[in-house]
């Protein structure tokens, strides 16, 4: 009986897990290119709850690397952060604002210190991403591994685990 009741709660926690996977993807395939009330509302909450205050709060939409709106950034004068949509899964912050100068163009955003717009070089126009930071062109934005892509593998670990662990105990 112990054993079914470890097993319910194996598969909850699994199919939980998917079916957050399932409503990213889905906020992501249908192209939403703009934040939604509910999004803006958390950003808010966010910064003020890391202190960043409220004055001049901006907010906008980050693509991932194959062009999805995957990402929200909400910044005020005191700092920035930036959050998974879908999951609102945490990915950074810190003070200032990494696109300051680039609020009027698409962002692109490729993990941490990894800031692009689209701004195709004048020289070589494949290379139509511009690094922020590393102050060079690109032909492409690197691919994140998401935070639901890491919780899923850790979650299968997990189960691997256990289930050599009932294994060992059941003498198999």
């Amino acid at each position: 009986m112990k054993r079914i009741c470890t097993w319910i709660c194996v598969l909850t926690v699994l199919l939980s897990s998917f079916s957050g996977a399932v409503f990213a993807a889905e906020n992501q395939d249908a192209g939403e290119s703009s934040l939604t009330g509910e999004e803006i509302a958390f950003l808010q909450r966010e910064l003020s709850g890391y202190g960043y205050g409220e004055e001049n709060f901006t907010a906008d939409v980050l693509y991932d690397g194959q062009g999805n709106p995957a990402y929200m950034l909400g910044v005020t004068d005191g700092g920035y952060l930036i959050h998974e949509r879908g999951t609102y899964g945490f990915e950074e912050r810190g003070e200032g604002n990494p696109f300051s100068d680039y609020m009027d163009v698409q962002k692109y955003y490729g993990g941490p210190i990894c800031y692009f717009v689209y701004s195709p070089d004048p020289e070589n126009p494949e290379n139509c991403y511009y690094d922020i930071l590393r102050d060079e062109y690109s032909n492409f934005v690197p691919k994140l591994n998401t935070k639901s892509d890491m919780f899923y593998q850790m979650l299968l670990g997990f189960i691997r685990a256990w289930i050599r662990l009932c294994d060992w105990t059941s003498g198999r």
